[in-house]
């Protein structure tokens, strides 16, 4: 059995912006190479898609706390990762990737929350500033750079990151 700080959950945030909300899909081929990377370094991983979960359906901020809070936060509890990555393959998915890693946070808050994707790359230190509910950012291509991640947190060796 693997101890919590080998369990990595991936999560892919919705689309919130309003005329796009429940009716952007895309398949999250970012989190399933992360995902690949991760289970050949022996990491216990699961991969929630958030996104395609609301396609066609109604949604707001309300509607997705309530999401995190019925349906993540019992996963979390059962599952008891160390690592939680959150992509963010177009902007418009951040305000539902900050709304998950706050609501997680509230929750877990010792839990370390990764964002990755395109807008946290092209805005990492503000990301990191303004949002503190997010202990990390992978800037561009995440495969082995959070891979190296999960091994440095996984160690609880904090020195190495930059």
């Amino acid at each position: 059995m693997t101890n919590s700080t080998t369990r990595v959950l991936l999560i892919n945030p919705p689309t919130m912006v309003s005329y796009y909300a429940g009716n952007d899909t895309y398949f999250p081929t970012g989190l399933l190479y992360l995902g690949t990377v991760l289970k050949k370094a022996k990491y216990d991983i699961r991969i929630i898609d958030v996104n395609n979960y609301f396609y066609k359906k109604e949604l707001s901020e309300d509607i997705l706390t309530d999401y995190v809070e019925q349906q993540l936060v019992p996963l979390i509890k059962e599952y008891a990762p160390g690592i939680i990555g959150v992509g963010c393959l177009f902007s418009g998915a951040f305000k539902g990737l900050v709304l998950i890693a706050k609501t997680i946070k509230q929750y877990f808050p010792d839990l370390q929350i990764v964002a990755g994707g395109i807008h946290p790359t092209i805005f990492a230190g503000s990301v990191l500033m303004k949002y503190k509910c997010i202990d990390y950012v992978i800037i561009g291509e995440g495969e082995f750079s959070f891979l190296q991640l999960c091994n440095i947190i996984s160690g609880n060796d904090y020195n190495e990151i930059n």
